[in-house]
Parts: C-alpha cells; structure tokens; sequence
C-alpha cells in the first residue's frame, strides 16, 4: 500500500467503523426490545402487574419462552397466585402443556401453590387435571397434600381422577392423611374419593389414620364409609392397634362404630390385654366400660389381670379383676 494510499485510509477509518456500530446496532434493537420485553413478562407475570404484563404482551413477546427454572411466564405466573395475568397469557394462547426444569406443567405448578384460582383458569383453557409430575402426582394429589378447600374444588369439579395412585401408590386421600389435612380428607371423601385404596402391601386409609395418631381423620374416614379393616398378617385389629398406643380417643371410637373388643390376635392377645402391658389407664376404662371379656387368655395362659402385674403398675392392677 502506497503512503498516500494508506493515508486515505486512515483517514476513512473512524468514518466507516462508526458506520458499521450504528448499523449494527439498529439490526440489534429488535433483539434488544425483545428481549426486554421478555424480562419486563416475565417480572410483571412474577410481581401481579397486570398493566405491564398487558404492555409486554402486546409488544408480541414470545410468551412461552422460559426462564432458567424452566417456568414459562404462565407458569410464573400460576406459582404466585395472579389469576388476572394466567387468563391474560391464556387468551393469547400460552401453552399450558409445556413442563419446567422440575417436570411440572402449569396446571401442576399451580396445584402446588394451592393457588385455586389458577386452576381453574389453566382447566377451563384445557389444561389435562390428569396430568402427573416426575413422582406420578396429579395436581390432586399435590393439593391434598396442603391446600384448603379453595384449590381443591376446581380439580374436585373438573371430574379429576379421584383414586389415581402415585408411583408408590398413595391416592389423594392417603397424602391427605399423611400430611394430615383434615378440609382435604373430607373434601375427597365427599367427592367420592374410595376410602379403602392403599398402597401396596399397606393395610387400608383407616388404619393408616389409627397408627398415626389422627383421631379427627379416623371420625371422618368411619363417618364416609370407611369399613372395619381387617386384621393384619399378625392378626391384629385396628382396635388393638391403638389400645397398644394409648389412644383413648380413636379407641373410643372404634368401640363406638363396632369393633369386637373380644377379638384376639394370633398370639391370642386382647386390645385390653395390649393395654395393660403399657400401662394405659384411660384406654382400659374405655374397654371395661364396654364389658370386654376379663377372662380371656393369651397363648401363654395369661390374663389382662396377669399382664397388669407383671408390668407392675399398681394403678392398672387395681383396674383389672
């Protein structure tokens, strides 16, 4: 290159680089806009504000781009509870079956929040109530296992699979009692949810409330049907069961709703018998109240009274004859 030559290049240099910037940057500005429309989505659908949420849309925003979660703006959206913005990103046709980084769609996203009104935007617009995540959970089953009555109805009312069972078997009902969710229990039992459905190798929703405690569930699990369960493969009844645990409350009302309080196990033990071992005082009032038989004996010859004085507590023997 000549001198004059380069020269003229130089001189031309700047003139053509900012050329090349300002062209440049109009091609980027589309990307730019779009992309802050993108973020200013995906914070309205975040926050509730509708009015940005309606600017952004309208801006032509691709409205199922994901954030790095996984979660579209409707999903976003559905997490937090604004009803207003899902049915907004709905009426333009956001995609309801696209799944986040965690394998949730938006129907389950929502289910998980307990947000009700969410819900029931995302079904009316199609949204599979069947749906399951990566444990095989139906947005039922997620709400039962927290929510009110609010975010059930709308899965109760859109004919949701009441007895559909997850990947070890539980059905709403059974996460409602494990997570001890008293408005879920009966909001499904009143829906027709079978109280008698347990996981494999699992003794009946009745039980499972009586060995975990919850005297309130075991009311309402009797008060819809729930039917006497049978004895395990040891023989031993709902009723003994809790005698052996002290719980005066469900014992109560087991004896209330019909359970033989005469009935022995294979080693031939009695539900009194279980509780004077463990010395529970109330539970054996219950059981004398109702006249069980003092006289039965175990495979070892042995009484409820002979129990009594081998565990040693003066009290309970002065209870039994």
């Amino acid at each position: 290159m000549g001198i004059c030559a380069y020269a003229q290049y130089r001189s031309s240099a700047p003139w053509v680089l900012g050329l090349a910037f300002w062209t440049l940057l109009a091609l980027a500005q589309p990307l730019l806009a779009a992309g802050s429309a993108d973020i200013a989505l995906a914070a309205a659908a975040r926050s509730g504000d509708e009015a940005a949420a309606a600017k952004a849309i309208a801006l032509g925003v691709a409205l199922d781009r994901a954030g790095w979660n996984g979660d579209t703006p409707l999903m976003t959206a559905a997490r937090a509870g604004h009803t207003r913005i899902v049915q907004m990103l709905l009426a333009r046709k956001a995609r309801t079956d696209l799944r986040n980084a965690d394998g949730d769609t938006a129907v389950l996203v929502a289910a998980r929040a307990c947000a009700g009104g969410a819900e029931r935007a995302l079904l009316q617009a199609g949204a599979a109530s069947g749906e399951v995540d990566i444990a095989g959970a139906s947005p039922l089953m997620l709400s039962a296992d927290r929510c009110a009555e609010a975010a059930l109805q709308p899965l109760l009312a859109s004919a949701a699979q009441l007895n559909l069972q997850d990947t070890v078997g539980r059905t709403a009902l059974w996460r409602a009692i494990d997570n001890h969710n008293p408005i879920a229990v009966s909001a499904l039992l009143k829906a027709g949810a079978d109280p008698q459905i347990a996981p494999p190798g699992r003794q009946g929703p009745l039980w499972h409330a009586i060995e975990t405690g919850k005297g309130d569930l075991v009311a309402l699990l009797l008060e819809h049907g729930a039917s006497i369960a049978k004895p395990d493969k040891s023989g031993d009844t709902p009723l003994m069961l809790a005698a052996a645990r002290g719980d005066e409350e469900i014992v109560a009302r087991l004896l209330k709703s019909g359970f033989d309080p005469n009935a022995q196990n294979r080693l031939g033990t009695t539900a009194l018998m279980l509780a004077a071992s463990a010395n529970h005082k109330a539970v054996i009032k219950e059981l004398l109240a109702i006249q069980s038989n003092t006289g039965l004996r175990d495979g070892r010859k042995e009484t409820a009274s002979d129990i009594a004085k081998a565990a040693g507590d003066a009290d309970t023997m002065r209870l039994l004859p």
